[in-house]
């Protein structure tokens, strides 16, 4: 079965919109006057390549619109897995305080399990959750030449029956004026191992302001994700959840 859900956007709308994020974001506050209980947390794990995971967490003040909650010195994020303990180091980037660390694993047969140490010695720990199992993919190979009146095969070993995949599609194309417009389309798939794709889907296959004369760029994403367990000290709210994902770039679609 497949559930697809598609996005537009032009390059314009897209810098806007990061505009507009900026803009909106709440100033940041310190962590010494936030109890625990107010920490919305989010809590990711992303393993994009084997043998290598980044793990990624942030608080906000009791939601997820709330400011972003900064930890003061003698507060501390740590990530373990495996028996390594690693500490998150403080990341800014991206119009929000992110924590952030890396291990040399991508295998399921583990937990992640992220702990939060407070000024005063309390320790939140019971926060865990596991990669799904590793796989590659056989089908598409960056480069390929696919067309957009046809199906996309797409293979990936090995499967992990009974559970769902989703494949995220990502088309840059250019306008009858020249702009550059891109596009995501989301399909959730059984984890079968295997799956014609009809790419006349896409929502660039039928957009009547794209250029068909020139051939539109395709990425797709595998994902299998799984959500964990968050420790409930975090009464506000958030998630734990992990991701195993392959990319492959850089397909030519022709009309």
């Amino acid at each position: 079965m497949i559930v697809m859900f598609m996005h537009r956007w032009s390059l314009a709308v897209l810098l806007g919109l990061l505009a507009s994020i900026g803009a909106c974001s709440n100033d940041d506050v310190s962590s010494e006057t936030i109890a625990t209980r107010r920490f919305y947390a989010s809590m990711s794990v992303r393993a994009e390549s084997p043998g290598l995971s980044r793990v990624l967490v942030s608080f906000q003040v009791d939601d997820p619109l709330g400011a972003n909650i900064e930890l003061l010195d003698g507060e501390f994020l740590e990530a373990s897995v495996a028996g390594l303990t690693q500490t998150m180091i403080e990341d800014n980037r991206f119009f929000s305080i992110d924590y952030v660390t890396r291990f040399n694993t991508s295998s399921d047969a583990d937990p992640f399990r992220i702990r939060l140490t407070r000024a005063n010695g309390s320790v939140f720990d019971d926060s865990f959750v596991s990669l799904r199992p590793e796989f590659a993919v056989v089908s598409p190979v960056p480069g390929q030449l696919v067309s957009f009146r046809g199906d996309l095969s797409m293979e990936w070993a090995p499967a992990d029956p009974g559970e769902s995949l989703v494949a995220r599609f990502r088309t840059a194309c250019r306008t009858m004026t020249g702009a550059l417009a891109f596009a995501t389309s989301t399909a959730t798939l059984d984890d079968d191992g295997s799956e014609l794709f009809d790419l006349g889907q896409l929502p660039a296959a039928t957009d009547s302001t794209i250029d068909q004369s020139t051939a539109c760029t395709l990425d797709v994403d595998f994902q299998r994700s799984a959500t964990g367990t968050l420790d409930p000290a975090f009464e506000a709210g958030g998630r734990i959840t992990s991701t195993q994902s392959r990319e492959i770039e850089n397909l030519t679609v022709l009309f």
